[in-house]
């Protein structure tokens, strides 16, 4: 019981016996009360039963098999590495569809310390920083994979769709390929001072890494094998460079983008491309206000 009560922050726990009414009348839900006055759920049995220490014993042990520190941690960590490279694809479904991405921070174990999150105790689930904003992301299906050691490296949902009780307009991320919302409040939890803490320095911790990776990003991307046929990463690109070629009174009109977008659609290399452009735009120099409200000179 105690190694139990270790996976929720917590140092001993006893069992408790609670009778069901409705059409569960005669059984009784068995649970781990913990010293901070929490509960976890472990089973159902018909009332006398539920109070013997055979289905007592049965239900610990098979409780201890999900919840012993080492098998969390464990789950935690292969559940991580799944997801950090499932962020990557369901980030691109977001940018396809107009919408913002989000950065993996942490894989958490429902401890249940807050009335809103009680009824969540025991469930797995993450941390994402959308838009900045740190963000508890929960869900039965990732709950379950977590639990189960099945989180799958790429989207299991092979259509897109929109979460359960979210319109459309709610939608800000995808998350295995469905929309969700961090700001509607559905499928996420109220996050603990301890959770956050761990969240905010893994998110800075990332910040900080990509600073470093530009560079390196574009060294390797510039020697890949489809390199010439390879669109830009616009986060790794210049904001001033983008708005002197495609802002209003930049360099390139609606006709030269069209023109442009036929090259690409007649499989032009991105050499071609440069050199169709150097051709078309030699000589010329104009100027340009920002959206910052300085002048640029092209």
């Amino acid at each position: 019981m105690a190694i139990i009560a270790q996976a929720f922050g917590c140092t001993s726990g006893k069992i408790e016996t609670s009778p069901c009414y409705g059409k569960w009348r005669g059984t009784s839900d068995i649970s781990i009360r913990f010293d901070n006055g929490t509960s976890l759920f472990i089973g159902n049995e018909r009332t006398p039963l539920a109070k013997t220490q055979k289905v007592q014993s049965e239900l610990i042990n098979a409780a201890l098999i999900r919840y012993n520190p080492e098998i969390v941690a464990a789950a935690k960590e292969a559940a991580l590495a799944a997801l950090r490279k499932r962020e990557a694809r369901d980030n691109e479904i977001a940018a396809q569809k107009g919408l913002k991405p989000y950065t993996l921070l942490t894989v958490e174990l429902n401890d249940g310390t807050t009335a809103e999150r009680s009824g969540y105790i025991g469930w797995y689930y993450v941390t994402l920083a959308v838009d900045g904003k740190i963000h508890a992301h929960i869900e039965t299906g990732l709950a379950h994979d977590i639990d189960s050691g099945r989180v799958s490296e790429v989207p299991t949902r092979q259509n897109y769709f929109t979460a359960g009780a979210l319109r459309e307009s709610d939608v800000d991320y995808v998350f295995n390929n469905v929309g969700f919302s961090s700001t509607s409040g559905h499928y996420s939890l109220a996050l603990s001072d301890e959770v956050r803490e761990r969240a905010e320095q893994v998110l800075a911790e990332r910040q900080s890494s990509r600073e470093n990776e530009p560079a390196e990003e574009i060294s390797q991307a510039a020697s890949a094998p489809d390199a010439e046929f390879r669109s830009a990463d616009l986060d790794l690109t210049d904001t001033d460079m983008q708005d002197a070629l495609t802002g209003e009174g930049g360099l390139l009109t609606w006709q030269d983008k069209d023109l442009i977008s036929g090259w690409l659609r007649d499989g032009e290399s991105n050499s071609a491309i440069a050199q169709r452009l150097s051709d078309m735009f030699s000589g010329r120099a104009e100027t340009m206000e920002l959206l910052t409200g300085e002048q640029a000179d092209y």
